[in-house]
């Protein structure tokens, strides 16, 4: 008789026991690791989140400095727009004040249609060269249609230059991003 005997009726239950606990431990075992492994995953995931979340941040800073030079750069450009137009329209006023002395000056300059209709009225010149009565206001009407011009072109010359101005730098911005 063997030492054996006495457990042979339990032998099947021994071997599924032993068995249960082989595969209880593995599996623990493959739990723990796993669980250590997820861990260091988590700590990975965890490090590089940190490192695009600073990268986007400095991303982001340099988009913001780029954005505040292009505007920077506007202002700029849109101050020496400024100041040309302001210089315009002051020598649109000059302008003004100019043609009506030289229209003063020398009457025959004025077009026909800005001339006295009627010669041989009272007040009205006699001939070309001499004045009238309505001399002035025909003068001070011609100077305030020319300055009035001059101040739209100047008006105009400074909006144009504007959206200019902004587009180029809108542009140089837009390529700084790519």
């Amino acid at each position: 008789m063997s030492w054996l005997d006495p457990i042979k009726p339990y032998w099947a239950a021994i071997k599924l026991a032993a068995f249960a606990a082989i595969v209880l431990a593995a599996v623990l075992y493959g739990r723990g690791c796993g669980k250590r492994d997820g861990e260091a995953d988590m700590a990975r995931m965890r490090t590089e989140r940190a490192q695009e979340l600073a990268e986007l941040a400095r991303l982001s800073t340099v988009a913001s400095e780029k954005a505040r030079a292009a505007e920077r750069a506007v202002d700029a450009s849109f101050a020496t727009i400024h100041d040309q137009h302001a210089r315009e329209r002051a020598q649109a006023a000059e302008d003004e004040k100019a043609t009506v002395a030289a229209i003063l000056a020398d009457p025959r300059r004025l077009r026909p249609e800005w001339r006295c209709p009627a010669a041989p009225a009272p007040g009205v010149a006699d001939g070309p060269g001499r004045g009238d009565d309505a001399a002035q206001l025909r003068a001070e009407g011609a100077g305030a249609l020319i300055g009035d011009a001059d101040r739209a072109d100047a008006d105009i010359r400074a909006w144009q230059s504007r959206w200019e101005a902004w587009r180029v730098e809108y542009e140089k911005y837009r390529a700084a991003l790519k």
